[in-house]
């Protein structure tokens, strides 16, 4: 038999899109903005277009901050639509 731990303070972070199977290097994008973050896990769904990674529940406000300027504000490398052009609607913290 297995055994089961849990550990709470823990966010569940997912970046997903086509992007992430279209274009070479997003993945190590994604993992730049997470150098100085302790992730405790990191999973790719087998479809290419879903990263998932677990981080301290504290680091998530930052977290998402620095993955939605990399992906999203203008100037980024990765072209988006303005958040109130986003099919989405505008990004939030839930």
């Amino acid at each position: 038999f297995g055994s089961v731990e849990v550990r709470g303070g823990q966010a569940l972070v997912c970046v997903a899109g086509e992007g992430l199977r279209e274009n070479p290097g997003v993945v190590g994008r994604v993992s730049g903005q997470l150098e100085d973050v302790r992730v405790s896990l990191v999973a790719q769904g087998g479809s290419e277009v879903a990263l998932a990674f677990v981080v301290d529940e504290a680091d998530l406000p930052r977290v998402v901050r620095r993955l939605h300027a990399r992906f999203f504000e203008r100037g980024s490398a990765v072209t988006a639509p303005p958040a109130e052009e986003h099919p989405c609607g505008p990004p939030a913290l839930l």
